[in-house]
């Protein structure tokens, strides 16, 4: 999972290709590997709150990927 955040300094949008090359770099250049996704979701707290003065959480709640992540099961729990 790649999480981008926009700053206020960013105030054009150029489109998906800024995107596109922001995600391409960071899978280049892994920074931190987690162990799983609540790893995921503190590390991306506190660098929030520490590197961009931002409160994630309503956005971690909103979230729709990071939900279906926390109850998505295997088969082989079917069976």
């Amino acid at each position: 999972m790649v999480i981008r955040i926009e700053t206020p300094s960013y105030w054009v949008a150029l489109g998906v290709w800024v995107v596109m090359e922001s995600v391409r770099k960071a899978l280049n250049n892994p920074v931190m590997k987690f162990v799983g996704i609540n790893e995921l979701i503190e590390n991306a707290k506190i660098i929030g709150k520490t590197k961009f003065n931002l409160e994630p959480t309503q956005i971690i709640e909103k979230s729709k990927l990071l939900k279906t992540l926390k109850t998505q099961r295997t088969l082989d729990k079917w069976f």
